[in-house]
Formats: C-alpha cells, structure tokens, sequence
C-alpha cells in the first residue's frame, strides 16, 4: 500500500489553486502536513511548488494544525 492522502482544505482563485492535506507515507506515524499549489493554464497544470511539515505525536496547539 502507498502513501494516504486525506485532502483537508482546496481554494482557488483564478489560474491558482491550493490543497491542503495530510500525507502519511509509512502507517503508524503522524505523517507531514502538506500543500500544493498549482498554477494552471490552458487546463493543464504549468507550475506546481509544494511545502511539508512534519507533524507529532502531539500537537501544542489544541486546534492541530487543520
């Protein structure tokens, strides 16, 4: 089995667009928060840039990071 992505969070704005997810690569741990945003053109994807933060087993913020 792959990496499970659950989608929290999508935006968009014209030629960008934004999802906000979490990406856990091996079960068990806490996996990264992730966002990808995407600028598209002509209905194809030309720019793509992404961001990752792993998380912990507990979070400070009592609100979690979604």
């Amino acid at each position: 089995q792959g990496p499970q992505r659950t989608v929290k969070h999508m935006l968009a704005d014209g030629t960008m667009v934004a999802v906000h997810y979490h990406l856990v690569r091996e079960a068990g741990t806490p996996g990264y928060a992730a966002v990808d945003l995407f600028r598209v053109e002509g209905g194809k994807i030309a720019e793509h840039w992404e961001a990752m933060q792993p998380l912990e087993a507990e979070s400070a913020n009592r609100y979690g990071v979604f």
